[in-house]
Protein backbone atom coordinates (compact mmCIF):
# COMPACT_ATOMS: atom_id res chain seq x y z
CA UNK A 1 0.00 0.00 0.00
CA UNK A 2 1.08 3.41 -1.13
CA UNK A 3 1.95 5.79 1.85
CA UNK A 4 -0.50 8.51 1.71
CA UNK A 5 0.78 12.12 2.16
CA UNK A 6 -0.25 15.92 2.31
CA UNK A 7 1.48 18.72 1.37
CA UNK A 8 0.39 22.07 3.00
CA UNK A 9 0.82 25.89 2.04
CA UNK A 10 0.49 28.45 4.92
CA UNK A 11 -0.15 26.74 8.15
CA UNK A 12 2.94 26.99 10.11
CA UNK A 13 4.30 23.97 12.01
CA UNK A 14 1.89 24.01 14.94
CA UNK A 15 -1.43 24.19 12.55
CA UNK A 16 0.53 22.18 10.05
CA UNK A 17 1.14 19.04 13.11
CA UNK A 18 -2.32 19.26 14.10
CA UNK A 19 -3.88 18.68 10.40
CA UNK A 20 -1.24 15.61 10.42
CA UNK A 21 -2.83 14.16 14.23
CA UNK A 22 -6.34 14.89 13.27
CA UNK A 23 -6.10 13.05 9.34
CA UNK A 24 -3.99 9.56 10.75
CA UNK A 25 -6.44 10.13 13.64
CA UNK A 26 -9.59 9.93 11.17
CA UNK A 27 -7.83 7.87 8.67
CA UNK A 28 -6.00 5.26 10.88
CA UNK A 29 -3.26 5.65 9.48
CA UNK A 30 -0.01 7.26 9.41
CA UNK A 31 0.64 10.68 6.75
CA UNK A 32 3.47 12.19 5.13
CA UNK A 33 3.73 15.80 5.76
CA UNK A 34 5.39 18.31 3.60
CA UNK A 35 5.25 21.75 3.25
CA UNK A 36 5.17 24.02 0.39
CA UNK A 37 5.50 27.28 2.50
CA UNK A 38 8.24 29.49 1.16
CA UNK A 39 8.98 27.36 -2.44
CA UNK A 40 6.82 29.35 -4.12
CA UNK A 41 9.34 29.36 -7.15
CA UNK A 42 9.55 25.14 -7.03
CA UNK A 43 7.40 22.72 -9.05
CA UNK A 44 5.26 20.50 -7.19
CA UNK A 45 7.08 17.24 -7.84
CA UNK A 46 10.85 18.72 -7.15
CA UNK A 47 8.48 19.54 -3.08
CA UNK A 48 7.69 15.86 -3.33
CA UNK A 49 10.77 15.02 -3.73
CA UNK A 50 12.83 17.04 -1.45
CA UNK A 51 13.44 16.79 2.37
CA UNK A 52 13.27 20.85 3.15
CA UNK A 53 9.93 21.58 4.56
CA UNK A 54 9.70 25.43 6.13
CA UNK A 55 6.50 26.25 7.23
CA UNK A 56 4.62 29.60 7.39
CA UNK A 57 1.46 31.14 8.80
CA UNK A 58 0.10 32.93 5.05
CA UNK A 59 -2.55 33.09 2.52
CA UNK A 60 -4.04 31.42 0.64
CA UNK A 61 -4.01 27.89 2.31
CA UNK A 62 -3.63 25.01 0.57
CA UNK A 63 -3.72 21.35 1.44
CA UNK A 64 -2.72 18.95 -1.58
CA UNK A 65 -3.86 15.17 -1.34
CA UNK A 66 -1.34 12.93 -1.78
CA UNK A 67 -2.21 8.96 -2.88
CA UNK A 68 -5.58 9.39 -1.34
CA UNK A 69 -8.53 7.61 -2.85
CA UNK A 70 -12.31 9.34 -2.95
CA UNK A 71 -13.87 8.27 0.40
CA UNK A 72 -10.07 8.97 1.93
CA UNK A 73 -10.43 12.52 0.59
CA UNK A 74 -14.49 12.75 2.05
CA UNK A 75 -13.48 11.49 5.05
CA UNK A 76 -10.57 14.20 5.57
CA UNK A 77 -12.44 16.99 4.36
CA UNK A 78 -15.50 16.05 6.29
CA UNK A 79 -13.52 15.35 9.33
CA UNK A 80 -10.92 18.72 9.00
CA UNK A 81 -10.25 19.97 12.42
CA UNK A 82 -11.99 22.85 13.46
CA UNK A 83 -10.06 24.85 15.39
CA UNK A 84 -10.80 28.56 16.07
CA UNK A 85 -7.88 30.11 14.87
CA UNK A 86 -7.08 27.96 12.43
CA UNK A 87 -8.40 28.49 8.86
CA UNK A 88 -9.86 25.93 6.74
CA UNK A 89 -7.53 25.35 2.96
CA UNK A 90 -8.41 24.94 -0.12
CA UNK A 91 -8.48 21.36 -1.07
CA UNK A 92 -6.64 19.81 -4.04
CA UNK A 93 -5.38 17.03 -5.46
CA UNK A 94 -1.80 15.75 -7.05
CA UNK A 95 -2.92 15.68 -10.99
CA UNK A 96 -0.10 14.71 -14.01
CA UNK A 97 -0.88 18.32 -14.85
CA UNK A 98 0.06 20.16 -11.07
CA UNK A 99 2.84 18.20 -10.55
CA UNK A 100 4.69 19.94 -13.19
CA UNK A 101 3.51 23.68 -11.70
CA UNK A 102 5.55 26.06 -9.50
CA UNK A 103 3.80 26.45 -6.40
CA UNK A 104 2.78 30.43 -7.36
CA UNK A 105 0.90 28.49 -10.87
CA UNK A 106 -0.95 26.36 -8.50
CA UNK A 107 -1.82 29.28 -5.75
CA UNK A 108 -2.81 31.40 -8.63
CA UNK A 109 -4.84 28.01 -10.49
CA UNK A 110 -6.96 27.25 -6.87
CA UNK A 111 -7.49 30.92 -6.11
CA UNK A 112 -9.39 31.69 -10.37
CA UNK A 113 -11.11 27.91 -9.27
CA UNK A 114 -12.15 28.67 -5.54
CA UNK A 115 -13.39 32.50 -7.38
CA UNK A 116 -15.09 30.69 -9.90
CA UNK A 117 -16.90 28.70 -7.66
CA UNK A 118 -18.14 30.77 -5.03
CA UNK A 119 -19.53 32.84 -8.02
CA UNK A 120 -21.27 29.98 -9.32
CA UNK A 121 -22.92 29.32 -5.77
CA UNK A 122 -23.99 32.72 -5.54
CA UNK A 123 -26.13 32.39 -8.78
Amino acid sequence: MEPLGIMLYGYDQEHALMIKASLESVLEQDIVLLSASKREDVEVRDILESEEHDFEDNDPKILMFLGFNEDQIESAMNMFPKIEDMKRPIFCGLTEHNIQWKIDMLLEHLLEEEKYWKKRASE
